[in-house]
Order: structure tokens, then C-alpha cells, then sequence
């Protein structure tokens, strides 16, 4: 009879606060043992609750998900030695003799050809293999050369030709090594260098516009050429420093105003 009593007094002191718009509820059982109230966020449907561990991005299609930014894997200067050539972005050589590591270089006497995806194609076709053209003559010897290296190259159709990353790459000792701008840039937009927006908390440069690099004779650098150099040569005029970029799947460096 008191349990029942301690009940409808609950209930009645429940109702009469209500009526001056306060709400109270009952969190308890008959034997007094109080029941926690679970917190939910706001927003989120009832019952969940907050993952303390900030999420990652695991590939698992959350589009709540954020990836951390991996700040270790940033442009750095490399070496291009003459007789290791230099890197040929998506060039990948035959392993060679006793198991030996596949290539991505070109030597320094060849110009590293990266097509584009042929006129007319579709944005989902896939692009023609990237090959080492014998000799430094630009999209000429890639376009003359790419059936014998089973590829496809089309000059001025977004397809780049790369002679060199550095003076070391060059056939004369007074030959500069220059990033040239792409025929296929717009609007009289000449190849620049800026932030890569894909990492912006890494102060990172990449290039944009590029259409290769090639060999000419210096010192002079025109208005839409930007100068390479590398650890091997950082033959730099003064007031600039060889500095890292990513120009579209290789490490390079170029001549940076102090």
C-alpha cells in the first residue's frame, strides 16, 4: 500500500508542476535506484553518441570523413646525375637482368614523353604509356618515336615533353634547362608556379600550365619559362635559390626570387 501511495503522490506532484510549465521526470524505481539519462548529440538520431576519436579517412566512402593531411610526402630536391638520367613522371622501365628494380628515369641524352589522351577520346580512356625518347628534340622525337615504344603522341594536345630537370641534363655546358608553358594553356596564361591547394596547411608548390621542359642555350629565361635546377645543379643566378615543386607527378626545383 505505501509503494502504491509513493506512486500516485509522484504523479500528482508531476501533474501540478506541469500546470506552471514545469516538467519533472520520474527517474527512479520503486526501491530507489536512479536510472542514468544517456546523452545524445544534437542532431544526431536518439541513442547514438559522440566518438571521442576525431575520424579518418579510411577509404570507406563517409563523406564526414576528413583525411589528415601527410605533410612528409611534400616536393624535395633530388639528385639527376648524367649518367642516371632524370625522373619520368608515370615511366615505368622493364625490371631488367636479375630481378633488378624497374627504371622511372630517362638518360640524359633522351627526352621523357608524356601523352595525353588522344584527340577525341574519351575522359575515361586511358592514357597511352609514358616512354624515353632517344635525343633532345622535344615533342618532335616523342612524336616520332612512340610507336616503337608502343604509345601514341600527339604534339600540343595537352602531351608533355620533358628534356631535362637540370643544366646537368643539357648536351652544352652553357645550355639552361627551362619549364616551358603548355600549348594547350588558355586566356595567355604562361606556366606559373603557386600553392597546391591539395595541401594547403603544407605550404607546398606545384606547377601549373606546364607543357615540359627543354634545353636552350642561356642565360636569358623568357616571360613564360620558368628555370630548373636540382641538388645535382643548383646553378641558380643570384638573388634566386633552387627551390621544390611537384610539377604534375615529379619532384623538380626551380630558380625561386629570394
Amino acid at each position: 500500500m505505501q509503494q502504491r501511495f509513493r506512486r500516485l503522490t509522484v504523479v500528482l506532484v508531476a501533474t501540478t508542476l506541469a500546470g506552471g510549465g514545469l516538467i519533472l521526470v520520474a527517474c527512479g524505481t520503486d526501491n530507489g535506484a536512479t536510472i542514468a539519462t544517456p546523452q545524445v548529440d544534437a542532431g544526431k538520431d536518439p541513442g547514438t553518441t559522440r566518438d571521442p576519436v576525431a575520424p579518418t579517412d579510411t577509404d570507406s566512402g563517409d563523406a564526414g570523413a576528413k583525411a589528415p593531411v601527410d605533410c612528409g610526402i611534400v616536393p624535395k630536391l633530388r639528385e639527376t646525375i648524367a649518367a642516371d638520367g632524370f625522373r619520368c613522371g608515370f615511366y615505368s622501365a622493364d625490371a631488367g637482368v636479375d630481378g633488378a628494380a624497374p627504371s622511372k628515369n630517362c638518360a640524359s641524352t633522351q627526352t621523357c614523353c608524356n601523352p595525353a589522351i588522344a584527340v577525341g577520346g574519351a575522359f575515361a580512356d586511358a592514357r597511352p604509356p609514358s616512354f624515353c625518347a632517344d635525343g633532345k628534340n622535344g615533342e618532335t622525337v616523342c612524336a616520332e618515336q612512340d610507336v616503337a615504344n608502343g604509345s601514341d603522341y600527339q604534339p600540343g594536345f595537352n602531351s608533355n615533353s620533358w628534356e631535362c630537370a637540370d643544366n646537368a641534363n643539357c648536351p652544352n655546358a652553357t645550355d639552361i634547362c627551362v619549364m616551358f608553358t603548355s600549348k594547350a594553356s588558355t586566356n595567355n596564361s604562361p606556366v606559373n608556379i603557386g600553392p597546391d591547394t591539395r595541401k594547403p596547411t603544407c605550404n607546398a608548390p606545384r606547377s601549373f600550365k606546364q607543357g615540359g621542359s627543354r634545353c636552350k642555350a642561356g642565360p636569358t629565361v623568357a616571360a613564360d619559362e620558368i628555370r630548373l635546377c636540382s641538388l645535382t645543379d643548383k646553378g641558380c643566378p643570384a638573388t634566386t635559390e633552387c627551390t621544390a615543386f611537384n610539377a604534375n607527378g615529379r619532384d623538380l626545383g626551380y630558380c625561386k626570387a629570394n
